[in-house]
């Protein structure tokens, strides 16, 4: 453990590297609990006059399914905390991959295979996206096998018969690995799941970033904090002095993955706020980007309502407002204002959303040239950058969202939008600026909760769906959250992937991203994959019959809310079908990855992804090619050797058996219906 504090004269460490050997390694791909248990306790102070005296106290007790690990740093008097690092060596225990969630809502979160590279983006990317990732704390070394995640991380357990280490009661959280069937040589479709997990319990203080170096066989645990850092988290359990503090405070636990974070998010006491299995809408941004008008938008409207199936909500996205920051006012495209869109929407059977930035603003907006005091400034007093943007005025700025003139501002704008104009839901975006600089002794994670929290009492009970957010903060507070990139046009946007940016307009990313934080769905909030689109007969839209079948699928079975961007009126009707079957709340349910099976090699495993599910009750398998590459595979890899698959939903193929090779084209996906399994 390594620790420094704040003196007059600087940051001075507390006695080095204060090294405390609480695990050996990431042994067989998971933490040795026994390891943990048996080196919980207490540290000694510091021996030198020189230094402050202060108690580690240690502790691994049983939660849940897992087990929480937290270490509390006790002193006589206060003193400010600067560094915490906990350092683990690996030795040869490192597992296959290691799932990296990213900075916030559009960071590429996916499993990572340990030779990977996590790659920084190139120089013009860094200046101008710099503030969308995570860049603004860790810098990324590029280097094969150096991965790191923001607030929780997880790896594959290994593959054995027997679940993994112990948990509370003596159970274990991977008691029960093997119920159900099977032993190590049965196929995924009969075995859990399993993953290895540690999370972060205290995000509110700080995020927590989980490093590793696979070539130097370490594995790093480390709190974001500001040199002068204040802990909002004061007390600990029973404290033995006047001051104390958490420094970490993970919940550890090893077995099936649904257990698992059931397990964390109760370990959180952490609940979504009540949601519908399925939110359905139509946004303006996919169609018509910020070239909108009354006119378009009644229009769109009309449209529509004739059609089937009809969305749930309507949403008017950027485009509306004068400038980004201002929200009482109009373009001169909305010559009666927003009220009457919303009126409209209503009568019509919708509900009306509408999309605000309420942490960000243009320069050339009037609320920075009436209050430029409700800006965040650096330490020299300039304006923050919050990132760029083509479609504005290019660069654009964070507003301080501490500032109690800037809140009672977003108070009113709340009030005007939702209770004069009528709207019943918002998309807020660009959220991370709230949280791009420490500030004042308080972390960016504490600075964005609060905001997080501000929001949701300034909206009361409407529906808030989060976007460009870190999410750890967004737990239980918004209704819905953005989990992935915003899609493009087409798989790829080939000129942001070459500028290596990890929260690009992709729509790879955004499938994968989708696959990656599937766990967070019903409990965290209602995860928002973005749209889907099945129009095809734009010039401007590149993504095939086959690849928009994937989004399609993709975003349905690991997410609740479904929008589009389309006019239905024009979809095909095998289109329309299958959209009237997918989008019954009931058509999915019990929706599981399967873990990639023993004697499988995988080119691509975070891309080529098996998903067992109920499709309107009956046993199916959904096959992701995700990868730009072909994939071969067969059913009885996946489900065992017996019974039959009859595809269903985009390919109508006559049913195959178990042993037939089953061969997939880059961003292709098929999805059958088994029988005798």
């Amino acid at each position: 453990m390594e620790i420094s504090w704040q003196s007059p004269n600087g940051v001075v460490p507390l006695a080095g590297f204060w090294r405390i050997p609480l695990a050996d390694a990431l042994s067989q791909g998971q933490l040795d609990a026994h390891t943990l248990q048996h080196f919980s306790g207490e540290g000694p102070p510091p021996s030198s006059n020189d230094l402050p005296e202060f108690l580690l106290r240690v502790a691994l007790t049983p939660e849940g399914c897992g087990w929480r690990f937290a270490v509390v740093l006790e002193a006589e008097r206060a003193f400010q905390i600067s560094k915490v690092r906990l350092v683990m060596p690996a030795k040869d225990g490192i597992p296959d991959a290691m799932f990296c969630n990213g900075w916030q809502s559009w960071s590429e979160s996916r499993e990572f295979g340990i030779t990977e590279r996590m790659h920084s983006p190139r120089w013009i990317a860094r200046k101008l996206f710099h503030p969308y990732g995570d860049g603004v704390a860790v810098a990324s070394s590029g280097k094969p096998g150096a991965l790191h995640s923001w607030s929780w991380t997880s790896w594959p357990a290994q593959k054995s018969g027997g679940g993994g280490a112990g948990g509370a009661g003596g159970g274990g959280a991977g008691a029960g690995a093997g119920a159900g069937g099977a032993g190590a040589g049965a196929s995924p479709w009969h075995q859990p799941n399993n993953i290895g997990f540690l999370g972060s319990l205290n995000e509110q203080d700080a995020y927590t970033c989980f490093a590793l170096q696979a070539r130097a066989a370490s594995f790093t645990i480390s709190r974001d904090i500001p040199l002068n850092w204040e802990a909002s988290e004061q007390l600990a359990t029973r404290p033995r002095a006047p001051f104390a503090r958490t420094l970490l405070a993970l919940f550890w636990a090893e077995g099936e993955e649904h257990a698992v974070y059931e397990g964390w998010f109760q370990a959180m006491s952490c609940k979504a706020r009540p949601a519908p299995a399925l939110t359905t809408g139509w946004t303006s941004w996919y169609r018509h980007y910020n070239r909108i008008s009354a006119a378009l938008l009644e229009q769109e409207m009309q449209d529509l309502a004739q059609q089937l199936p009809r969305p749930e909500w309507f949403q008017i996205d950027d485009g509306w407002q004068p400038s980004i920051g201002d929200w009482t006012s109009t373009r001169p495209s909305f010559p009666h204002g927003l009220k009457p869109l919303a009126d409209q929407a209503k009568a019509l059977g919708f509900k009306p959303g509408l999309w605000l930035a309420p942490f960000v603003a243009e320069k050339r907006s009037e609320l920075l040239r009436k209050h430029p005091e409700w800006a965040e400034r650096d330490e020299q007093g300039n304006l923050v950058p919050a990132g760029f943007n083509p479609l504005w005025s290019g660069t654009f700025y964070a507003l301080n969202p501490d500032h109690a003139g800037l809140r009672d501002h977003l108070c009113r704008v709340f009030e005007t939008v939702l209770d004069h104009w009528g709207f019943e839901g918002l998309k807020l975006d660009f959220l991370y600026a709230a949280g791009i600089q420490h500030r004042e002794g308080r972390s960016r994670a504490t600075r964005m909760r609060s905001a997080m929290q501000f929001l949701r009492d300034a909206a009361g009970d409407r529906f808030l769906l989060g976007c460009g957010v870190p999410l750890a903060p967004a737990f239980g507070l918004v209704d819905a959250c953005r989990i992935g990139a915003d899609v493009h046009l087409a798989w790829e946007h080939r000129l942001l992937a070459l500028l290596r940016n990890r929260e690009r307009v992709s729509t790879r990313l955004a499938v994968l991203t989708a696959v990656g934080r599937r766990a967070l769905n019903g409990r965290a909030f209602a995860n928002d994959p973005d749209v889907y689109l099945m129009r095809r007969n734009d010039p401007d839209v590149k993504l095939s019959e086959a690849e928009q079948f994937t989004l399609l699928l993709v975003n349905r079975l690991f997410g609740s809310v479904l929008f589009h961007s389309d006019a239905p009126a024009d979809y095909p009707d095998a289109a329309r079908t299958l959209l009237q079957n997918l989008l019954l709340p009931t058509t999915i349910s019990a929706v599981r990855v399967l873990s990639c099976p023993a004697g499988e090699t995988l080119a691509m495993p975070a891309e080529q992804v098996a998903v067992a599910f109920l499709g309107e009750g009956l046993l199916c398998l959904a096959l992701l090619n995700l990868s730009d590459a072909p994939w071969s595979t067969r059913l009885e890899t996946w489900c065992g050797v017996s019974g039959k698959a009859t595809p269903i939903w985009y390919t109508a193929q006559q049913p195959v058996s178990g042993w037939e090779p089953i061969r997939l084209a880059p961003h292709h996906s098929s999805v059958f219906r088994l029988q005798g399994y």
